[in-house]
């Protein structure tokens, strides 16, 4: 080999490698660039959880579970939002009328005792409108 055939190798090889360097950059700077991006989704991700966790201890803080109400017979034909009026009115000596009233029903599972034929009450879970109405519920109520 010459020495012209050398130095044009060694150019040749000069190019490559900073071709090489500038692909290299151009990754790292996209490697950069996606770590950034990855950083404000954690952010913003965590910041959704955060305000998931806040919206649901709101929504949880409106919501009352009343025992002791028999069911009907039937089971199926009664009415909780009457049960838990009827209980504000009689019992709380409140104006149920005033009380917002999102939604209500039975939760758990029947029970019944073979022994005895009597059945177990199931809770109503009852969610209200504002958190004022739980206060003053709690407020009336006798524990």
């Amino acid at each position: 080999m010459n020495i012209d055939h050398k130095l044009t190798c060694l150019f040749d090889m000069l190019s490559s490698n900073n071709s090489l360097n500038n692909k290299f950059e151009c990754l790292h700077q996209n490697y950069i660039r996606s770590q950034t991006i990855h950083d404000i989704t954690e952010a913003r991700l965590k910041l959704l959880e955060y305000q998931s966790i806040d919206m649901e201890g709101r929504f949880l803080r409106t919501n009352l579970i009343f025992s002791g109400h028999p069911e009907s017979k039937s089971g199926g034909n009664e009415d909780p939002l009457r049960i838990i009026r009827e209980f504000i009115n009689n019992k709380l000596s409140m104006d149920s009328a005033s009380v917002g009233i999102v939604e209500d029903r039975r939760i758990g599972r029947r029970h019944v005792a073979r022994s005895q034929g009597l059945q177990r009450c199931m809770f109503i879970l009852v969610t209200f409108t504002d958190l004022r109405d739980v206060n003053a519920i709690m407020d009336n109520a006798k524990l």
